[in-house]
């Protein structure tokens, strides 16, 4: 009994990577879309270098220093391009010490309660009248205003979620705040793109890393899959993997509430010079090594959903589904309480059950018909005995 129960455990573990095949040449056709134009345009004017309209009024915005009236400037205009798309709901989530985060939400139209997110900070440093911020991190929040024009413009099977964090800066302060709302309101986030510093490369040879933490939900796997589309849909940069990744952005925020998220940025050893100092400006940015990270950044919003394009007559699907796994529990030890997470590609039947040791089954913990998505269960142990037990998720033919 104890071979067969080793068995069904390697077969989840191995189940876990398995991908099901992806349509990269429609990816690139998404990505393809991208313009370094479009990007360089609307840095200029989230960094000062140009000014921009506003309430009718031309305004410059010199800085974007948390809890200044260029950081409110900053959020208007966010705001104004975020609508321009349309096909959005665009809101302000006001943070407790005055500033403000930007969302943009895409509907899904088929799994609407499965969120997939991409993210900035739009506030920068240093302090003082001056700030302009172009890498950091000007040049993730155009990226996902460029993620935002391109994908709006398709409908989605899961929720596209476009958001702008103000207070990095400050102890990640706005990440931190939507984080925890979305883990008291029992948000299904499927995943978390933060862009972060992706406009600078010091050797011109498009060095990137990645940053993912195992211990979380589907982080590990996340971030292969980035390095992944990285290669098969040609972009041309070179991916380093950092695992345990580092823990001041944004995305370490959504780690706290366990859920996967993965860094993007530029390799660390070589980052930008310029950092929070007033000479990080638009002039200093690599544009080839720019356009490549944000074609990523949007690559990765598009391999987590399905998009479809619509003619007026006709709905193409461009995206396969994704996979099935079943992670690691978390915490692990743990007294009393654990979170089970897997994830489903389409509508299953499902069975997740607990046995221990003699293969026993102790406990049913999800007996249900469910959509595609990613499910986090909670297992309260109080009332079984201390050991080792097995878990076991059924889903259709999937084990």
């Amino acid at each position: 009994m104890r071979k067969l129960i080793l068995s069904c455990v390697m077969s989840i573990l191995l189940c876990a990577s398995q991908i099901f095949s992806q349509d990269y040449t429609k990816i690139k056709s998404i990505i393809g879309n991208a313009s370094i134009d479009t990007l360089i345009e609307n840095l200029n004017l989230l960094t000062g270098e140009k000014p921009v309209t506003l309430d009718g009024n031309s305004v410059t915005i010199s800085t974007r220093f948390r809890g200044t009236t260029g950081d409110s400037s900053a959020a208007l205009f966010l705001k104004n391009k975020l609508n321009s798309y349309g096909g959005l709901k665009v809101s302000e989530q006001p943070l407790p010490d005055s500033g403000k985060n930007i969302i943009a939400v895409q509907t899904g139209t088929e799994n609407p309660k499965r969120q997939i997110i991409v993210c900035a900070h739009y506030d920068c440093m240093p302090p003082g009248p001056i700030s302009h911020g172009a890498d950091d991190d000007g040049s993730g929040t155009a990226a996902v205003l460029e993620a935002a024009r391109i994908l709006s413009k398709y409908s989605s099977s899961n929720t596209i979620v476009y958001a702008f964090f103000d207070y990095e800066e400050d102890d990640l302060n706005g990440s931190e705040y939507y984080a925890s709302h979305a883990s008291q309101n029992g948000d299904t986030i499927g995943a978390v793109i933060n862009l972060d510093m992706i406009g600078w490369d010091k050797n011109n040879q498009n060095d990137v890393e990645i940053d993912s933490k195992p211990s979380i939900s589907l982080s590990d796997q996340l971030a292969k899959d980035v390095k992944d589309l990285n290669d098969k849909c040609n972009i041309g940069l070179y991916i380093t993997i950092v695992n345990p990744g580092k823990s001041n952005a944004d995305n370490d925020s959504f780690w706290k509430y366990n859920f996967p998220a993965i860094l993007i940025i530029e390799l660390y050893g070589y980052q930008n010079p310029y950092m929070h100092t007033v000479n990080d400006r638009v002039e200093n940015i690599n544009k080839p090594f720019y356009e490549r990270c944000t074609k990523l950044g949007i690559a990765s919003i598009a391999r987590y959903t399905d998009l479809n394009v619509n003619d007026g007559t006709t709905s193409v699907k461009e995206m396969p589904t994704s996979y099935y796994s079943l992670e690691q529990n978390y915490p692990n030890p743990f007294n009393p309480t654990t979170t089970i997470t897997y994830q489903l590609p389409k509508s299953e039947n499902i069975k997740l059950k607990i046995y221990n040791l003699l293969g026993e089954e102790v406990k049913t913990l999800v007996e249900d018909n469910e959509v595609a998505g990613i499910y986090h269960v909670k297992f309260d142990g109080s009332n079984f005995a201390s050991g080792v037990y097995f878990y076991r998720l059924r889903a259709g033919n999937f084990v």
